[in-house]
């Protein structure tokens, strides 16, 4: 299932139509946000032909804790407007993205990631941004896809509950024979494997689920297009991902 949320863009960025692009720009009309509860953290501009102003992409960080982690340390909210100027944002995190309960501890601020890039196929690049949640043993990061779906003039968060990256479960890009594959790994506990051998951080294989965006009945989605199975241990997700990479390219290859 999608993360989904829907934002409606309007008649004028349905009409454009969005073309490639990701570019800094400080010429680009400046989107007003309330300075005194947050900070840019990071701005860049998706351009939406023919528009001559591309809109913004703001990433932003709430200047004030809003919550406790499982350790009680202070997180604080994430919040991504896009918009061409003003007060008026085509798409608001806070607004449109986050629902309570089933969101609840996904909020918060993790890191600088902004990025505009095609990860369907489509020719037309979506925004990526995280958000997550810090533990007391581990963390959790989801991964944001913004895809803009022109029937609807909308943009909606496409990326499938299982796009997010803890110790052991980890995501990762791969391009690959151009086309974007989304590489998911997750533990794969050898059958012999006592229970009280599988700690949260003990060695194991990993799986690895391959994402790939395609029609399913009528509708687009991130489809699992292979999956590899690993046979080398380790005991996080990011390491397995960077070991087995040349095992995922030559599975996919075949």
């Amino acid at each position: 299932m999608w993360r989904a949320f829907r934002v409606t863009i309007g008649l004028m960025m349905t009409v454009c139509g969005p073309v490639l692009a990701q570019q800094t720009s400080k010429n680009d009309l400046t989107i007003r946000y309330d300075h005194s509860r947050w900070k840019l953290i990071k701005r860049i501009s998706a351009k939406f032909d023919p528009l001559p102003v591309p809109p913004a992409v703001l990433l932003l960080e709430s200047l004030k804790p809003t919550g406790r982690g499982g350790l009680g340390q202070a997180q604080n909210d994430v919040e991504l407007l896009i918009g061409y100027g003003g007060d008026i944002h085509f798409f608001d995190y806070i607004k449109n993205g986050v629902k309570p309960p089933d969101y609840n501890g996904t909020r918060f601020y993790t890191d600088d990631y902004l990025e505009i890039r095609d990860v369907t196929n489509d020719g037309v690049p979506e925004v990526l941004f995280h958000s997550g949640f810090e533990g007391a043993s581990d963390a959790t990061t989801l991964e944001h896809v913004l895809f803009y779906d022109k029937l609807g003039g909308s943009l909606v968060d496409v990326a499938p509950e299982t796009f997010y990256n803890s110790g052991t479960h980890g995501l990762r890009w791969l391009n690959l024979a151009g086309q974007t594959f989304a590489v998911v790994a997750d533990r794969n506990w050898p059958a012999a494997t006592a229970p009280d051998a599988q700690c949260h951080y003990c060695p194991s294989p990993f799986k690895y689920d391959v994402y790939l965006w395609g029609l399913r009945k009528g509708w687009a989605t991130f489809e699992v297009y292979r999956h590899l199975y690993g046979k080398k241990a380790y005991s996080e997700a990011r390491q397995a991902l960077e070991g087995d990479w040349t095992f995922i390219q030559s599975g996919l290859n075949h």
